[in-house]
């Protein structure tokens, strides 16, 4: 027994979003295209057990929740050559999820992480420990200090 499962596409960027009428969804119960006027990408991030992205750094928030990210690079060649160059973050060393280059292999690990409730595998919580150095709810409080503290040296 399958289990249902709803897929929210969060529109990326300002460009995409101009276009989001052209999208059509022929089963709205299983999948959201999400109206950034009614949720935040906050919102989304915390209802949300899984994270499907190619390359978006909104993969490193829910890595900090400790939430699995799937990451599908269809175009890592075309991406590496056009867009950016390869930085400090290796997919494959750094990553927080696995990398996936078709459409069935995304459906298929969706499936492997649905049946295990979501739980992210030992190699992918110790990249995530590894990037992180605290968790907790003092990130803003520690930002205003070091801002505070550059301030007065203005």
């Amino acid at each position: 027994n399958e289990q249902k499962l709803k897929l929210l596409f969060y529109p990326p960027h300002t460009e995409i979003r101009k276009y989001l009428d052209l999208f059509s969804v022929s089963d709205k119960s299983h999948v959201e295209i999400v109206d950034t006027n009614e949720k935040t990408v906050q919102e989304a991030i915390l209802e949300s057990k899984m994270m499907i992205t190619d390359y978006s750094s909104v993969a490193f928030d829910f890595a900090f929740l400790h939430k699995p990210v799937l990451y599908f690079h269809f175009d890592y060649q075309a991406y590496r050559a056009n867009h950016y160059q390869q930085g400090y973050f290796e997919y494959k060393k750094d990553g927080f999820g696995p990398i996936f280059e078709t459409t069935e292999a995304v459906v298929e690990e969706i499936k492997k992480a649905s049946k295990n409730k979501f739980k992210l595998s030992n190699k992918y919580l110790d990249r995530i420990d590894r990037t992180f150095d605290l968790f907790d709810d003092h990130n803003s409080e520690r930002l205003f200090l070091v801002l505070k503290k550059e301030a007065t040296k203005l």
